[in-house]
């Protein structure tokens, strides 16, 4: 099933099925975040919006953006979020932005669903300014069991393209001119592996 047909398929019941997967996952990637109040920011595969609630409750100056390619999940989003926070149809390879537009993106749970990460990266790179942060969190092939998993589930779901290991997405970063990229594991319950890779861009650093 293409992911777009299956999210918009699981919408109105993502955040029920899926609740204490995108609390945990969620909140490891808010972590990395080191935020004054006021940045422009980015959810790229933004889903129904948890991450954006979340950042809009703590932070209520911040001007956030979500982007997503599923109709149905973006309408769960809005509900959720309301008109303060902009909400656009799209895919993470060819983002609706112009370069430099914001202070921080952020990728949660969307990276094994691209056809290209590559160029999805690429594109984060783009629409981020000088010195912003970068943030992706997602299943990770370093755990012997996400990787059994994901051959299971690539039989069963062709819309989970693949997993990768932290150090293949830290490599997409540095390839983009990302310094000190630091990778981090974790686990959402005991089978579930996880990683968090995230860096502030070179002019930065």
């Amino acid at each position: 099933m293409d992911p777009v047909e299956e999210y918009n398929a699981l919408a109105t019941v993502y955040d029920r099925r899926w609740r204490h997967y995108a609390d945990v996952s969620v909140a490891r990637t808010l972590e990395a975040l080191e935020l004054r109040g006021d940045e422009r920011v980015l959810d790229v595969g933004c889903g129904t919006g948890v991450l954006l609630e979340r950042l809009g409750r703590a932070h209520p100056g911040l001007a956030l953006n979500g982007v997503d390619p599923a109709e149905a999940m973006l309408e769960e989003a809005r509900q959720r979020c309301g008109e303060r926070v902009p909400l656009k149809q799209g895919e993470a390879e060819a983002l609706p932005f112009g370069d430099d537009a914001f202070d921080v993106v952020v990728s949660v749970s969307a990276l094994h669903y691209f056809s290209d990460p590559r160029r999805a990266i690429s594109e984060m790179a783009r629409v981020l300014r000088p010195g912003g942060t970068l943030v992706v969190t997602d299943w990770c092939a370093d755990f012997l069991a996400m990787r059994l998993f994901s051959a299971w589930l690539r039989t069963r779901n062709a819309s989970v393209k693949q997993i990768y290991r932290a150090e293949q997405v830290r490599g997409y970063l540095e390839l983009e001119g990302f310094e000190n990229v630091a990778a981090t594991h974790f686990r959402i319950r005991p089978l579930w592996g996880m990683m968090r890779v995230c860096s502030k861009s070179k002019a930065d650093v």
